[in-house]
């Protein structure tokens, strides 16, 4: 069964259209990686999952009891002492 489902949602900024119909679904063991572009709608997305923002169309259903758990996370990357990458953000789905 899955944590979390979208069916159908949107999203656009005036005729910037992030995304349209999509769909996602979400299971207990599966890991998630956003990545793209600058503007392509990735923090957007975890924040329709947070509830924090609406889809202009569609739905997000939450399994009971599950629930979406942000953190600012830590910097790392250049100036950092460390070769890894920029984490700016983390999200963590729990049942």
């Amino acid at each position: 069964m899955s944590l979390v489902t979208a069916s159908g949602p949107s999203l656009a900024f005036g005729d910037a259209v992030l995304f349209r119909d999509a769909v996602l679904s979400i299971g207990p063991r599966d890991r998630v990686g956003l990545v793209g572009p600058n503007g392509t709608g990735k923090s957007s997305l975890l924040r329709m999952l947070a509830g924090e923002r609406s889809p202009d169309a569609g739905a997000i259903a939450w399994r009971r009891g599950a629930r979406l758990c942000r953190g600012a996370g830590r910097r790392r990357g250049p100036g950092s002492g460390s070769s890894q990458p920029v984490v700016y953000r983390s999200a963590v789905l729990r049942a």
